[in-house]
């Protein structure tokens, strides 16, 4: 996981460390990247965490390619299609099966989909995602869910 960095001082969380957070996107196309990681900067600022973009990949296997590569801490990618170019399950799969063989840190992987029902929510967690967010949900579920996989360290006062 990420190291705590500098410190931050206001009114919601005084003394408390920014999270530096390497995060890896796993997105269909690169305009719906660049939004996502716009966006995450801002929950990132919003939440005390310090996200940097460690990579990104429009399909399953240059992504597990990059990951390796990379070290992300998190890695949010679209849940796809199994036949498609995106399989965010495998995603989710692999990294479980790293933690498991290699015993290091594999990144929390969060699935996120436009559909909602509880299939899609099942199917994530028993893959291994630490979540699944409809995309619909991403602005409010997104900054609670970085709280929780990432808490932010006390400082020094």
């Amino acid at each position: 996981m990420g190291e705590p960095t500098a410190r931050i001082d206001n009114e919601r969380a005084p003394f408390l460390t920014v999270m530096n957070v390497r995060l890896f996107l796993i997105a269909p196309d690169n305009i719906y990247s660049q939004a996502l990681e716009s966006f995450l900067l801002g929950v990132g600022n919003a939440t005390g965490h310090q996200i940097e973009l460690a990579g990104s990949a429009s399909d399953t296997e240059t992504a597990q390619e990059q990951i390796e590569e990379t070290f992300p801490d998190l890695v949010l990618s679209d849940l796809g299609r199994p036949k498609g170019a995106i399989d965010g399950l495998a995603v989710a799969r692999w990294a479980r099966e790293q933690r498991d063989l290699r015993s290091i840190n594999s990144p929390q992987v969060i699935l996120c989909s436009l559909f909602e029902e509880d299939v899609f929510h099942d199917a994530s967690y028993a893959a291994g995602a630490a979540a699944f967010i409809a995309k619909n949900s991403l602005s409010r579920e997104l900054p609670q869910l970085l709280a929780h996989l990432f808490p932010l360290q006390p400082g020094v006062s």
